[in-house]
């Protein structure tokens, strides 16, 4: 008889059985645990609780702010670095191109039979 009592739905994994009378509201992840209240009260928590979660409660945590300043610095440098590149390399082929020309130009210029 025992046996059944603990293997009611009521049980909570890795923790004790919840009092058959109350039901879970909400899961409470910072202490890992389940916060439970009695029949009907526990509907009336959980729509609190979600409605604060909604409004009130996502703000990205001081890790979370760090991390994406990181990666968004570094990805705005890595495009400097990228743009300074690409343009260093145009302004090679630019001014190579330009030698080239001005070379073409001068010897289209010159006349050819003497």
């Amino acid at each position: 008889m025992k046996l059944r009592q603990h293997l009611t739905p009521y049980t909570v994994i890795d923790g004790p059985t919840i009092h058959p009378w109350y039901r879970v509201a909400y899961f409470d992840p910072r202490r890992q645990l389940y916060v439970c209240y009695p029949i009907g009260l526990h509907l009336v928590i959980r729509f609190g609780h979600r409605l604060w979660e909604w409004f009130l409660a996502y703000r990205p945590s001081t890790l979370e702010r760090l991390l994406q300043e990181t990666i968004n610095s570094a990805y705005e440098d890595g495009m400097k670095a990228k743009r300074q590149r690409l343009k260093d390399e145009e302004d090679r082929r630019g001014s190579s191109k330009g030698l080239e020309q001005r070379r073409s130009n001068t010897t289209a210029d010159e006349p050819k039979g003497l």
